[in-house]
């Protein structure tokens, strides 16, 4: 590791998925915090400031675009990095960039992820990325 390069929260189910999200960010320098429990991934982006939120296009209770509702609805500006694993149709990706999601990724391509998460870490505030997508 290189030295801190910014935060984030990745929220998914899969606890094989977690495991390698977060070893390949911390590897790139992003200080990760995992969960795979919806409610806890919202308190969490309550209680402290991360860089991006790598979500799961299918998190547990609630799904990715209600999760981004109750987010946006907090006025959270947070970027959002929406882990899919088939391709979404281009209104599906529109709609949830509208929601202030900057990038919609395959869950299976790592270097993919990291660019994105570099994109958004690497921001004086992150948070302009998503009023941009």
């Amino acid at each position: 590791m290189t030295g801190q390069r910014g935060t984030a929260l990745i929220l998914d189910i899969d606890e094989t998925v977690l495991i390698g999200l977060e070893r390949l960010l911390e590897d790139d320098g992003v200080q990760t915090t995992t969960t795979w429990d919806a409610r806890e991934a919202l308190a969490l982006l309550r209680s402290r400031h991360y860089d991006v939120v790598l979500l799961a296009e299918h998190p547990p209770e609630i799904n990715c675009k209600q999760f981004l509702r109750q987010l946006r609805a907090g006025g959270d500006r947070t970027p959002t990095v929406v882990l899919q694993s088939a391709p979404r149709h281009p209104f599906e990706t529109r709609y949830l960039q509208s929601l202030g999601t900057y990038a919609v990724v395959s869950k299976r391509n790592p270097q993919q992820i990291a660019q994105a998460v570099r994109k958004c870490v690497s921001q004086p505030d992150g948070r302009q990325l998503a009023a941009a997508a």
